[in-house]
C-alpha cells in the first residue's frame, strides 16, 4: 500500500513535469496596468497610445523595446537594466531602433540595412532616418500617402537636409500602389475560398500566393529605397492579380 501511495505520487509529479505551464516569461505584462493607474507619470500618454495601436492589439508589452521586468509591480525590479532612449546603448537610441524593430520584423530590417538611409545613420547625422522617421515610435497609425509625404519633406523638402521634390513624389506614388495591391490581395480572399471547383480553387490559390510573395518582395524593396525593383515586384504581383480576378469573373 505504502509503495503504490509512493508510485502515485510520483506520477503525478511526473505530470506536472510534463504538463506544459506558463513559463515566467509568459506571464501578463504588468508595464501598463501601473502607468495606466498613474497619469502623472509622463510615459502614461505613451501607455494610452500603445493600447490601442498594432504593438497592444497584437500584445507586444512595452519590454519588447523598452527592457525592464514586466512580471513584476515593484518599481525598482521592474525598471531594473532599463537604459534612457537618449542614452547610446539604449535600444531605443535613433542608433539602435531599427535593430530593435528588427528582432521581430526581420526582412524589413535587412532592406532598410541596404538602403541609403542606413549608410546615413552610420555615418553619424544628428538625426537619421530610420523606422520611427516613417513609422512613428508605436506605429500608432498605417502610413498614409499625407503622413509619408510630412516624413519626407521633413528630410526632402526644399529647407531640408537633403532637397529632392522626386523622392517624395516616388514615395506617395509607390505607396499608393502598394495599397491598392494590399486591397486587391485581401478582396479575392474569400472569393477564392468559395470557388467549390477543387481544381481551380488550387489554381486561383497559387496564383493569390505568388502575387502575395511578389507584394512582400515590393514592400521589402521600398524599404531598401530600390525604385527600380519595387516597381517590377509590384508589376509581378498585380499581373497575376489581374489574370485572378479575371478566372474568378468567368467562374
Amino acid at each position: 500500500m505504502k509503495r503504490a501511495a509512493i508510485r502515485a505520487a510520483q506520477l503525478i509529479v511526473a505530470l506536472l513535469i510534463l504538463i506544459p505551464g506558463r513559463a515566467p516569461a509568459e506571464e501578463d505584462s504588468h508595464c501598463a496596468d501601473c502607468h495606466i493607474a498613474n497619469p502623472d507619470l509622463p510615459s502614461h500618454s505613451h501607455v494610452v497610445d500603445w493600447q490601442s495601436s498594432i504593438h497592444g492589439r497584437r500584445e507586444v508589452g512595452c519590454e519588447s523595446c523598452h527592457g525592464g521586468n514586466a512580471t513584476t509591480f515593484r518599481k525598482f525590479l521592474a525598471h531594473r537594466g532599463m537604459i534612457a532612449p537618449n542614452h547610446p546603448d539604449s535600444p531605443l537610441h535613433p542608433t539602435n531602433v531599427a535593430r530593435t524593430c528588427g528582432s521581430c520584423h526581420g526582412a524589413i530590417l535587412s532592406a532598410y540595412t541596404s538602403s541609403p538611409h542606413w549608410e546615413l545613420l552610420k555615418s553619424g547625422v544628428d538625426t537619421p532616418p530610420t523606422c520611427t522617421s516613417c513609422h512613428g515610435s508605436l506605429a500608432l497609425q498605417r502610413l498614409g500617402s499625407g503622413g509619408l509625404k510630412v516624413a519626407c519633406v521633413s528630410c526632402h523638402g526644399e529647407a531640408g537636409a537633403w532637397p529632392s521634390a522626386e523622392y517624395t513624389s516616388w514615395g506617395q506614388t509607390a505607396l499608393s500602389d502598394l495599397r491598392e495591391t494590399e486591397k486587391l490581395l485581401k478582396s479575392t480572399k474569400k472569393r477564392v475560398k468559395r470557388m467549390k471547383q477543387s481544381a481551380l480553387r488550387h489554381e486561383m490559390e497559387a496564383l493569390r500566393l505568388s502575387a502575395g510573395t511578389n507584394f512582400t518582395m515590393a514592400v521589402e524593396a521600398g524599404h531598401s529605397m530600390d525604385t527600380e525593383g519595387m516597381s517590377q515586384w509590384l508589376e509581378t504581383a498585380r499581373r497575376e492579380l489581374d489574370s485572378l480576378v479575371a478566372l474568378l469573373e468567368r467562374h
